[in-house]
């Protein structure tokens, strides 16, 4: 499973700290990360946390990694 969109707003916090993921409209899984989910160019999700391959489809598909890309940027960011 790729959530494909791991932003600040997709993150919640419970009151003992837990972090929890949300927002699971752009998800895919088995089959569908290799289904052509939209047209060619047309990147989906929030650019400034989007992995490389994701942004661009020309250097490959999106895994499993371009959410560890993701919620590398979301550790390394300027708290707002």
């Amino acid at each position: 499973m790729v959530h494909r969109d791991l932003k600040p707003a997709s993150i919640l916090v419970t009151d003992s700290g837990t972090p929890k993921v949300a927002d699971f409209g752009l998800v895919a899984c088995g089959d569908l990360l290799e289904a052509q989910l939209t047209e060619p160019g047309n990147a989906v999700g929030t650019l400034l946390s989007m992995a490389p391959e994701q942004v661009d489809a020309r250097i490959g598909g999106v895994t499993p990694h371009s959410d560890v890309y993701a919620l590398g940027v979301l550790l390394f960011a300027p708290r707002i």
